[in-house]
């Protein structure tokens, strides 16, 4: 390899990135650029690829023939149609005997062959159907591999979107793959909204499913202890907690959970994301509250049953949207709208929380002027007047 075949390798790398940068179109663009730099450089054309690394595909890591199931269906196409022929003859036989001969033992015979070729021409119907689904399966197979290139996980919903199915059947057919061993490797999440592909994938799964299980157990352990201290402030005042504040507290908590869950979905990069942020923080700071001060929890109500259940399916609808294609306006204006409104939302349980911290200045206001009462009803205000004079 010399000088004058490095010139025309960067030519013809310059002419291709040229061409489609003048034609809007870049898919392929490393693949020409190969081609074109093993005809610059003819030395090169047995090294495979070049220091270009291909993406594996995962989903296709079995040799699946696309003829799978021909044999089945050839044969039971076979066996179907001289099974149908035969049970014909024998109906046609059956009828004579009954209708003309009048003889129960041509009768009892045709009553016979009828069941034979019958049971026959049912069960070659069944081989054709059993190949057929076989082959549409192994169709199916290289289609939605050709999607999932370099990926070793996949949600099936977005899958599904993609392909124009339901997920429910991209799921059953995913099934059916696994246990026909077309994915050897590939295990789907409890939920059934994930395929992993690899065992690295998997791994993956099972530490964010630990770090979930753990994170969810500490939730339950700072819940029950946030209510029992709850329970002890109520006990301190001789009084028995109400149960519906154990249940506001199981609510709010259960709206967090469920917030964190929805924002776990939306890029941080998405202004909605950052909005859901600020609700979970305004939230959870008005239950603290409530912790500090459980008579509060009577303002809440309205809050819980209305406006709390309202903004949760704002917030699922946007996240609904959020995994549909942005095809026209309808979408992008109907998620636009979600956005302003969960700004209002978080505006006014931003005001509710003030309102919260407004009642306790009022009462430590109450509390100060009734001291200063009593401290100059004592005299003691006096005296202290009486002695910075002095």
């Amino acid at each position: 390899m010399d000088i004058e075949d490095l010139i025309d390798a960067g030519g013809a790398i310059f002419d291709e990135v040229k061409s489609s940068v003048n034609q809007g179109d870049f898919q392929g663009l490393s693949g020409r650029i190969f081609d074109r730099v093993k005809e610059a450089i003819p030395g090169l054309n047995g090294i495979k690829g070049f220091g270009w690394k291909e993406k594996k595909n995962y989903f296709l890591t079995k040799n699946v023939n696309r003829q799978s199931g021909t044999g089945r269906m050839i044969l039971g196409g076979i066996f179907s149609f001289i099974g149908g022929c035969l049970t014909l003859l024998s109906l046609t036989d059956l009828f004579l005997s009954i209708a003309v001969l009048s003889s129960s033992i041509s009768t009892a015979f045709a009553i016979y062959m009828l069941i034979i070729f019958g049971g026959m021409t049912a069960a070659s119907a069944a081989l054709f159907l059993s190949g057929k689904r076989t082959r549409d399966l192994a169709g199916l197979y290289y289609d939605y591999g050709s999607l999932l290139e370099g990926k070793e996980y996949f949600m099936i919903e977005q899958l599904a979107d993609r392909l124009g199915i339901s997920r429910d059947l991209l799921t059953h057919n995913l099934e059916r793959m696994k246990k026909a061993g077309m994915l050897p490797q590939a295990r789907m999440d409890r939920q059934k909204t994930t395929m992993m592909l690899t065992d690295h994938a998997y791994r993956q799964y099972c530490q964010a499913e630990e770090s979930r299980k753990e994170r969810e157990a500490r939730e339950e352990e700072a819940r029950k202890a946030r209510e029992e201290k709850i329970r002890d402030h109520w006990d301190a005042t001789s009084q028995a907690m109400p149960d519906d504040i154990g249940s506001l507290l199981r609510q709010g908590d259960d709206y967090i959970s469920h917030l964190k869950e929805v924002n776990r979905q939306i890029p941080d990069d998405d202004p909605f994301s950052q909005k859901l942020y600020r609700q979970e923080l305004i939230v959870s700071r008005i239950f603290e509250q409530v912790e500090k001060q459980p008579e509060s929890a009577h303002n809440l109500r309205r809050f819980m049953d209305y406006y709390l259940p309202t903004t949760q399916k704002l917030v699922d609808a946007y996240a609904d949207l959020y995994r549909q294609p942005d095809v026209g306006d309808h979408i992008s204006n109907t998620k636009a709208e979600i956005s302003d409104a969960i700004d209002m939302v978080n505006e006014a349980f931003e005001n509710l929380l003030n309102s919260m911290f407004q009642d306790v200045a009022w009462d430590i206001s109450s509390d100060i002027s009734v001291m200063k009462t009593m401290l100059s009803q004592d005299g003691l205000t006096d005296k202290q007047e009486r002695s910075s004079h002095e």
